[in-house]
């Protein structure tokens, strides 16, 4: 549930970017910030793979790409 209700937000925040790119932005890379933290203890702590390392792997390629798109824009 709490992965559906990130997904809708992102894309919500992805909607926004065209006309408020700094909002878009903002928002989406708190959201995969936050998604990264949920994930990341059972992922190095109990060496879980699947879902948890996934999750938090796709979140940093996120986090990155937003980044990089924030800075080029």
């Amino acid at each position: 549930m709490a992965g559906g209700i990130a997904g809708l937000l992102l894309i919500g925040c992805f909607a926004l970017i065209p006309s408020k790119p700094r909002i878009g932005y903002i928002g989406a890379t708190v959201i995969a910030l936050a998604n990264m933290g949920n994930f990341a203890r059972p992922f190095f702590n109990e060496g879980k793979v699947w879902p948890a390392g996934v999750v938090f792997g796709v979140s940093a390629v996120v986090v990155l790409a937003l980044t990089a798109a924030r800075f080029m824009s």
